[in-house]
């Protein structure tokens, strides 16, 4: 939008349309006779600070499309993980590898992209009859890398062993996400394990 046409834009705006705005203020404007942007810009800055406070000053820039308020930028996501429901139910574990393995790639890309790397592996494993778990170890170290991921989920597979039931879903996620800086090729050297 150019300045002119956020000009227009504001222009025609209901008052009870601007940031902070609410039923008391606009109560406020429209006894003045403040319906629209248009309205509002008639009013000195002076004029609004009388009437709204310190909103007033606020309101007085708002309206001419002026807004210093920081952007805040985006927060950063708690995990990133990617699942797969089996075409058919399977219960071989180097076949749950395999699949596990290319799961893990689609995680890494997704770190890779985002710059970041996360300390907890999550396995998560659905059951034929659809009873679900999740297992996780914590490191000491960030990673961000699907080949130092395998380890961990093959550990965390093994606990399945001796279950006799048929996996319907396997899904891996990274969590406690840092600064990719922050990452290491050997975590799982030093892991200190939490089970859910």
């Amino acid at each position: 939008m150019r300045p002119e046409q956020a000009e227009q834009f504001l222009a025609v705006l209901p008052v009870t349309k601007f940031f902070g705005v609410g039923k008391v203020t606009a109560a406020k404007l429209e006894a003045q006779g403040i319906h629209t942007g248009a309205d509002l810009r008639h009013l000195s800055e002076d004029s609004l600070h009388a009437l709204l406070g310190k909103y007033g000053d606020q309101l007085y820039h708002l309206v001419r499309g002026e807004d210093h308020r920081a952007v805040e930028p985006e927060r950063l996501r708690k995990s990133i993980g990617k699942e797969t429901t089996l075409l058919h139910d399977i219960s071989d574990r180097e076949e749950m590898m395999r699949i596990l393995e290319q799961l893990a790639s689609q995680v890494e890309t997704r770190l890779h992209e985002m710059q970041v790397a996360g300390k907890t592996v999550t396995l998560k494993v659905k059951f034929a009859d659809f009873e679900q778990i999740t297992r996780a170890i914590t490191l000491t170290k960030p990673l961000q890398d699907a080949q130092a991921m395998m380890p961990v989920l093959r550990t965390l597979l093994a606990h399945l062993e001796g279950n006799p039931k048929l996996v319907r879903l396997l899904g891996v996620t990274i969590s406690g996400l840092v600064d990719k800086n922050e990452t290491t090729q050997s975590p799982a050297l030093q892991a200190v394990s939490l089970w859910e």
